[in-house]
């Protein structure tokens, strides 16, 4: 619990968001620029869903850094599926009675494991540890909690590490 408390603070530190908002807003103009969208008026069935779609990439970017998205290209998808599921997996119903449901948390919890087994396996050992941006890590309180989950000697293992990087996400 102290170790969920340290990382907050420190990721939504006044550094921190000043790390991570201007790059949100370099991931939506980014977005805006090579999206292809012209002059003429379109209908779409739901703007939510459309704006929704541009925003979850745009804010995993703005955390995670584009490896994230880079090595798990379908993460938006696979995340408002895990999203409408989420109701049934908080139940602890067994599996069986909605595949689809553990199916999707299945596929979150590996796109996690995929990037964090890519940002230790990439660590840039000249990144200092109180940078506010890494590279392989994204936001640098990632790092960090990353670091203080490795002193707790096994305590938390690949799929531990997993669910908390899922739940930073989701939250």
């Amino acid at each position: 619990m102290r170790n969920q408390v340290v990382f907050f603070a420190d990721a939504f530190s006044k550094s921190s968001l000043d790390e991570m908002v201007p790059r949100f807003v370099e991931a939506v103009e980014e977005w805006c620029k090579t999206s292809g969208i012209g002059d003429q008026w379109v209908e779409m069935p739901d703007l939510y869903l459309f704006v929704r779609d541009i925003l979850f990439d745009c804010g995993v970017v703005s955390i995670f850094g584009h490896q994230m998205l880079d090595l798990n290209p379908g993460l938006c998808k696979d995340f408002w599926e895990y999203d409408t599921n989420i109701g049934f997996l908080a139940l602890g119903m067994p599996s069986w009675m909605k595949p689809d449901a553990a199916k999707s948390r299945d596929r979150m919890v590996a796109a996690m494991k995929r990037w964090r087994q890519h940002a230790v396996r990439n660590t840039d050992p000249k990144v200092p540890e109180d940078a506010t941006w890494d590279a392989s890590w994204g936001l640098g309180a990632i790092k960090r909690r990353n670091k203080l989950l490795d002193a707790t000697e096994g305590l938390f293992e690949e799929d531990g590490r997993a669910s908390i990087d899922l739940a930073l996400i989701w939250s």
